[in-house]
């Protein structure tokens, strides 16, 4: 029984039934029978009859009415409902282990904490503001498509951004954020800024002590090392789905132990590394473009590789660029001559084979090379006796 959204869930198969409503609870006239219906009290508030009160009292009733009215109302109710997204979306496990977060982007500061707020700076308080409220107002009327449409699109929105947060302070399993954004129509704006939002107040409530006792010693923030990894993993799942999806047979395998290995020389997964100062996603991508930059197999994949990890083929171009320039590993400059075994070759050799049996069909993957079966037929018969002269044919 889910009481808070009024429903019966089968733990098996997950049918939902909705509960029938149920008046005694709150009905007087159920409760405590149909007397209750003819009290004596004034007029046109909830107390009765007004014909033998005074006039200037009668405002008086009227001020306890609307007080009864705002005993009677749920404080921060979008607190509830965003617990009831976040049990739909992840499972009770991590709805009850990020509700601490849950409670701080919901709900508003009282008593100490809010006396607390009133006497810090004015942008130390601005960081403090709630972030359900910046959120469902994101852009104003002049740019809604920073917000969701609509109150459910809100809760999914703020439930992914509590869910991806949280992962670094409650060691929650990391949230594959592209898959679940498709699923419930969330863009890459609209999760950004709501993150953003939501860890700045957290921060800030951690930072004051405005976070309650109990909930601090839950929170246990993982190791950059850990956040690096597991956002690398991420990566690597979505890339590889693109990847699939794009090439198949001996040349998928080739791209892909390629793309691994290359990774592996350049130490992106470590924080230690020249590299580490880029983002995971960011270094991921940009080797996969330069593995099939080497191949001649990168026109027309930019915009998909880009997307898979949540960034812009533009994005990404640019910051190749950049590592073009610094790359200590030689893995991004192709002109950077190295030895090898072999003598001396260029360093973009080392990191894709001459086996031309990879490319017997390779007019599908290559639309800028149009040389004919014949030329192909040739250039496969020449000696390999000079390996240099050999790749650059290739390229």
């Amino acid at each position: 029984m889910i009481d808070e959204r009024g429903e019966h869930v089968c733990d098996d198969c997950g049918l939902v039934h909705v509960l029938p409503a149920i008046d005694v609870e709150n009905n007087s006239t159920s409760s405590m029978g149909d007397g209750r219906q003819s009290e004596a009290g004034p007029p046109g508030t909830v107390f009765g009859s007004m014909k033998d009160v005074p006039s200037n009292r009668r405002p008086t009733f009227r001020n306890w009415e609307r007080k009864q009215r705002g005993w009677n109302r749920e404080r921060d109710p979008m607190y509830r409902q965003v617990q009831s997204t976040l049990v739909e979306m992840f499972g009770k496990n991590t709805a009850s282990a990020v509700e601490p977060m849950t409670r701080a982007s919901t709900q508003q500061l009282t008593g100490e904490d809010a006396d607390r707020r009133i006497r810090l700076s004015k942008g130390e308080a601005k960081k403090l503001n709630l972030p359900k409220t910046s959120i469902t107002r994101l852009g104003g009327k002049h740019h809604p498509e920073k917000r969701g449409g609509g109150m459910q699109a809100n809760l999914h929105t703020i439930a992914l951004a509590i869910a991806s947060v949280s992962s670094d302070y409650f060691r929650t399993p990391p949230i594959n954020e592209e898959d679940l954004m498709r699923r419930y129509s969330i863009t890459r704006e609209q999760l950004r800024l709501a993150k953003k939002s939501i860890r700045q107040n957290f921060n800030k409530r951690l930072e004051h002590g405005m976070v309650r006792q109990t909930d601090r010693l839950s929170i246990k923030q993982r190791s950059r090392a850990d956040c690096r990894e597991d956002k690398f993993n991420i990566a690597l799942e979505n890339l590889m789905d693109v990847i699939d999806q794009t090439f198949d047979g001996p040349l998928l395998d080739a791209i892909t132990n390629e793309f691994l290995e290359c990774f592996g020389e350049i130490e992106g997964e470590s924080i230690d590394g020249f590299h580490a100062n880029v983002p995971v996603g960011m270094l991921t991508a940009c080797v996969m473009f330069q593995v099939l930059k080497n191949r001649g197999l990168l026109d027309g994949k930019r915009s998909k590789i880009a997307k898979a990890v949540g960034l812009t083929s533009q994005g990404v171009g640019k910051r190749l660029e950049k590592l073009e320039k610094a790359d200590p590993y030689g893995v991004f400059k192709n002109e950077v001559i190295v030895k090898s075994k072999n003598g001396i070759v260029r360093a973009a050799s080392q990191h894709h084979p001459t086996d031309r049996s990879l490319y017997k069909d390779w007019k599908r993957f290559n639309s800028s090379s149009k040389s004919t079966t014949k030329q192909s037929t040739e250039t496969d018969s020449e000696p390999q006796g000079d390996v240099e002269n050999d790749d650059e044919s290739h390229r």
